[in-house]
């Protein structure tokens, strides 16, 4: 029935529409005689009556209501006065509406605030003698502690309403004395922080619901740099060649004139696209000492650009760099293509690894940062060994160069998710926004969030009146000599491990056996090696606990070099015991390293041992290619440096326990008391 009369209507509004087109404008008259504002207008109304009159959400009400408020004003064009009654007389059809729908009580407060105040202000105005609108009353009821309710008395029904409209909101009863409305309750109860000197974690706690929620989401940015890091195991995965030259078996020799490789285990590698093979056969290697180049390069200078322009801004720009460079990667139709882009996705890398780190510790306490900063390596070990499951289900290196990539669109919710780190817009005087991220983070964690503003700009006055210590530079640490034996020591360390588990890694594959097997194997051992350096160095403290893992590394490494022509599974055991002691000093080297330097040059002596750690990592593939003159030469030089690693850490204090350095003096005589205790 309503349908017919929408068609009708449709076919006056076209025939009014015609005519005003003809140029017949004096017949239009000023309101209420205008036929084609009412016509349409009633037909907008129908419309909509007939689609509320099923089961709708408050959104789709909401819409309704909205069509109406914005429908009218297009439609009534004759003059200001029609616009503004056709305008009302919508707001008061969409109340009734409303009404008859049982649905203001599921509309959004301020829509129905701001319809009942249209209704009380602009019905008299309508209403005034002279113009054929309704006159109607609408009283306002919060029995509830929302507004609930909209009470219709019609005292002149108009008849651009439907009927059915009308006569359902005439039986409303009506309430004119307002109930008090209670006390909205609060969804919690603030739990309390324990106030510390650190301003931040004073104001959100030291680990509670929000850091572990942002943990978990920054970490997945750690499965990427396991993935780009260790990829070319299986981009440039042993690709065998022979020569179908008749009796030469050497496909490098200049009597084979033809060679084939072999694609049954894996269908293309960058060795057969570019040919990487006999004099060229180093290429394959340069490219992955490329990649750590990038990687050192990616952590200083996105480490900058987070000092300098926010954490956020530099997360965000690395982890999209990521994204972009690694599926340009996939395109490379040349080798130096393909190294440029390999190099450029590790220098984003190499910005994730830091910024991300420093963007978590930022934001929790001393209590759990240690824990937190070791379990932070463990997606990285997740990484490592999910390559296997890549390349066993993806043969050609393209293919799988984008499976690994692609992950990276995840990142988008970083965007919304990873705001910038209150504790670096303090420091660098923005304290109006750290505020607001802080009450944020605060309301996450159920904490207090009245007196954060008035404590920040406080610590804030404090911290401006302070006089700016002296800051120290990388020459320092080598200036006095206790803390030059020590730098040295630490940087060793981080040469070594980094040589020894990147080198490692890329060794086993080499190996004989199920390559896919060997890496998964190899790379799942790095978890329980990561989970079992936090309960070492809690107990046995760091030192100890570098020396034991240093020497694991060398005794696996040293028998493989003794064991080199023994069963491919014998290979891999020793083999993986290495690498199981690198996984064991990878998170101690970090945490070590940070409780051993002074705070006026702790970033620097940090930034010193990562890139000697870098270097480490871009020598690996080069000694892993000295085994086309013995098998066992590659392990030999892991062993020896593994050897020399334990053995320079036993200059080094315990750090354990102790209250950390704090100025030029501090970290010179730092460990000398112990020293001079057991001798």
């Amino acid at each position: 029935m309503e349908l017919k009369l929408v068609l009708k209507l449709l076919a006056d509004a076209a025939e009014a529409a015609a005519e005003a087109e003809a140029g017949d404008e004096a017949e239009i008259t000023p309101i209420p005689k205008c036929q084609l504002a009412d016509t349409l207008l009633q037909m907008l109304m129908l419309l909509c009556s007939a689609v509320a009159s099923f089961h709708l959400s408050r959104w789709m009400l909401l819409i309704l209501v909205l069509l109406l408020l914005c429908g009218a004003p297009v439609i009534c064009f004759s003059n200001a006065l029609q616009l503004c009654s056709s305008v009302h007389a919508a707001v008061e059809w969409a109340a009734s509406l409303a009404l008859s729908q049982n649905r203001f009580g599921s509309l959004v407060p301020q829509y129905e605030i701001a319809i009942y105040w249209w209704l009380h202000i602009f019905t008299p105005v309508y209403g005034e003698p002279g113009h054929d609108t309704t006159t109607s009353t609408f009283t306002f009821t919060s029995s509830t502690a929302r507004y609930d309710q909209f009470v219709l008395e019609p005292q002149d029904t108009r008849d651009t309403f439907p009927a059915t409209m009308a006569d359902k909101t005439k039986d409303k009863p009506k309430e004119t004395t307002p109930q008090p409305q209670p006390k909205p309750k609060p969804k919690y109860e603030p739990r309390p922080v324990e106030k510390t000197k650190d301003p931040i974690i004073s104001q959100i706690g030291d680990f509670r619901r929000y850091q572990l929620f942002f943990f978990l989401i920054v970490v997945l940015c750690k499965f990427g740099t396991g993935w780009h890091t260790l990829a070319h195991i299986f981009l440039a995965a042993p690709t065998p060649l022979k020569c179908l030259t008749e009796n030469v078996t050497d496909p490098c020799s200049k009597d084979c004139n033809q060679t084939e490789f072999d694609t049954s285990l894996f269908k293309t590698t960058i060795i057969t696209e570019w040919n990487l093979i006999c004099k060229d056969k180093s290429l394959a290697s340069l490219s992955q000492s490329i990649v750590m180049l990038g990687i050192m390069i990616g952590g200083m200078s996105f480490g900058m650009i987070a000092d300098r322009w926010g954490r956020r801004p530099a997360f965000l720009l690395c982890c999209f760099m990521q994204l972009i460079t690694g599926l340009i990667v996939c395109l490379s139709k040349w080798y130096w293509f393909y190294c440029l882009f390999r190099f450029l996705v590790a220098v984003a890398t190499g910005g994730t690894m830091t910024v991300s780190f420093v963007l978590l510790m930022e934001i929790i306490g001393p209590k759990k940062r240690e824990l937190i900063g070791i379990l932070y390596q463990i997606p990285f070990n997740i990484g490592h060994a999910s390559l296997s499951l890549f390349a066993y289900y993806i043969r050609e290196w393209r293919w799988f160069q984008f499976s690994v990539t692609i992950f990276s669109v995840v990142f988008v919710i970083y965007i919304w998710l990873v705001p910038e780190s209150p504790r670096w817009l303090f420091t660098t005087g923005r304290v109006d926004k750290s505020v607001k991220i802080l009450e944020r983070i605060a309301r996450h964690n159920r904490a207090p969030t009245d007196t954060i503003k008035a404590e920040m700009e406080a610590a804030y006055a404090v911290l401006a009146s302070r006089q700016p210590a002296k800051k120290g530079n990388v020459t320092d640490l080598f200036r006095t000599p206790y803390m030059r034996l020590k730098t040295i020591a630490m940087a060793n360390d981080w040469l070594v491990v980094c040589m020894v588990y990147y080198g490692t890694a890329q060794y086993i594959a080499k190996l004989g056996g199920d390559i896919f097997l060997n890496v998964l194997i190899a790379a799942l051992l790095g978890i329980p090696g990561t989970l079992l350096c936090v309960v070492l160095t809690k107990y046995l403290g760091r030192k100890l606990t570098m020396m034991l893992s240093n020497g694991l590394s060398a005794i696996g490494l040293l028998l493989l070099v003794f064991l080199y022509k023994s069963s491919e599974i014998v290979q891999v055991s020793c083999a993986t015991v290495g690498l199981f002691g690198a996984s064991i000093t990878f998170p101690n080297v970090y945490l070590y390293g940070a409780e051993l330097f002074p705070t006026v040059v702790r970033s620097n002596g940090m930034g010193l041992c990562s890139m000697v750690g870098r270097i480490g990592g871009l020598l690996a593939p080069m000694i892993n290619e000295l085994d086309v003159y013995g098998s066992w030469i590659t392990p030999l030089i892991f062993g020896v440096a593994s050897v020399l690693a334990m053995l320079g850490t036993i200059v080094l204090p315990e750090t354990r326990g102790t209250p950390l350095p704090e100025t030029l003096e501090d970290g010179e005589n730092f460990g000398r008391k112990s020293q001079k205790a057991q001798t």
